[in-house]
């Protein structure tokens, strides 16, 4: 099974290096292409942004591709999971906050079947290093998706998850920031395709200052809890052409 790592980077990130360096130690478990890319809303970086990223990029051997006057965590993922050729897509966040060693627990429940992985950081075993306001709204908003009806995980804001290529060609998303996570999945769950999740640690950046800014990504999250909300759509069928193989049982 091939695997897709999407890391989507505004500017430059100082902490991408370590990112990079950490998901290259994985290439001796799995078959890995790692792909990079990188918002420039401001045109007048674009020489340094490029020297610094492309450095880091033929380091690792690396794909990047720059998308130049243009910003959104959810459209720089959509543009990494139409660029990736794998059978499985993973979103990694390029400031270390999450764990690369982590990544072959989301393949193998993607190897059994599951069309959806999330990693979560809220559920048993699971664990945070520098908790904050932020993770714990999260948390709260997660248990909240789960009880009107959405996904039956503990962490559907994490963007740290598996998606099999299928999901990503049948689902088509609006989200052009971080919400993006959360639309993905409830409307993934609702298609009918089958969505469980492993335990993942989340580390708080030490290094940089991160772009989520809680005055602009609130407000963009309560539409997706009321599409939860609706509950799970009957039918399965367009979910059942596109997954090759799922588990023998609805977890």
């Amino acid at each position: 099974m091939r695997v897709s790592i999407v890391v989507p980077v505004l500017h430059v990130e100082p902490q991408l290096e370590r990112t990079i360096e950490r998901l290259a130690r994985i290439r001796d478990r799995l078959d890995l292409e790692i792909l990079i890319v990188v918002d420039v809303p401001a045109a007048t970086r674009e020489e340094e942004v490029r020297a610094e990223n492309d450095r880091i990029a033929e380091r690792a051997v690396a794909k990047v591709r720059y998308r130049v006057g243009e910003r959104g965590f959810g459209s720089a993922l959509r543009d990494g999971f139409a660029w990736a050729t794998g059978d499985v897509v993973i979103p990694f966040m390029a400031d270390a906050c999450d764990d690369s060693r982590d990544i072959p627990k989301l393949v193998a429940k993607a190897l059994e079947g599951w069309d959806v992985v999330a990693g979560s950081r809220y559920m048993r075993g699971g664990r945070i290093v520098g908790n904050t306001l932020k993770q714990r709204l999260s948390r709260f908003y997660s248990l909240l998706t789960r009880l009107v009806g959405g996904p039956k995980i503990h962490d559907v804001t994490n963007a740290f998850k598996a998606y099999r290529h299928g999901v990503l060609e049948s689902v088509e998303t609006v989200a052009d920031s971080y919400d993006i996570s959360v639309e993905l999945t409830v409307k993934a769950y609702r298609a009918g395709f089958s969505v469980t999740e492993v335990p993942t640690t989340w580390t708080n950046r030490t290094l940089g200052e991160s772009n989520w800014r809680f005055s602009d990504e609130l407000k963009r999250y309560p539409r997706w809890l009321v599409l939860a909300a609706r509950g799970r759509r009957a039918s399965r069928t367009n979910a059942q052409a596109l997954s090759t193989s799922r588990p023998t049982e609805d977890r």
